[in-house]
């Protein structure tokens, strides 16, 4: 997970912490698990409730991003607010499973049960976890970059906004 600032409440790190506390509890996935946090933090207290190992990287460039999602399986967005989330579109086209909780610009980047998981409203964020690393072996990261380019190239962008704007009158 990475963000500008990790504790602003709207990117939803009390429930990734939460949701980590439920999946340390499972003899399946949590000894499998190893999470790896970028960006700013104010308050760096909040480490200390991590239940799993885990990195925690500080600010890093954008070339030390996408170094991290070539290492990485699932990305994870638990935002509770989200335009498009460019650091989500940005770790599914380097091959890595979304889990996120769809709300937003999060819909149109991620497909359910292709390119991630969407969680559903009354859902464990635990379960979309659980189904990432059961099927991380199963994709093909090239093509999860090639979705990615093929929705939100530089040049789709634009034919996109030039449809739109075409279409105003």
């Amino acid at each position: 997970m990475g963000a500008a600032r990790l504790d602003d409440p709207i990117k939803g790190l009390s429930l990734l912490l939460d949701t980590l506390q439920e999946c340390s509890k499972n003899t399946k996935y949590g000894s499998r698990m190893h999470l790896i946090l970028y960006g700013g933090l104010r308050d760096k207290s909040l480490l200390e409730k991590i239940s799993i190992p885990y990195e925690y990287k500080g600010i890093l460039t954008q070339k030390e991003v996408a170094d991290v999602f070539r290492e990485t399986d699932i990305v994870v967005s638990c935002s509770e607010c989200e335009t498009f989330g460019a650091t989500l579109a940005e770790g599914i086209s380097s091959g890595c499973i979304a889990v996120v909780r769809g709300i937003g610009g999060q819909k149109d980047i991620v497909e359910h049960k292709k390119t991630g998981y969407i969680v559903q409203n009354g859902e464990s964020f635990a379960s979309g976890l659980f189904w990432a690393m059961d099927n991380v072996e199963k994709i093909d990261r090239r093509k999860f970059h090639e979705e990615m380019t093929r929705k939100f190239s530089p040049n789709v962008i634009v034919h996109r906004h030039l449809e739109i704007y075409g279409n105003i009158r």
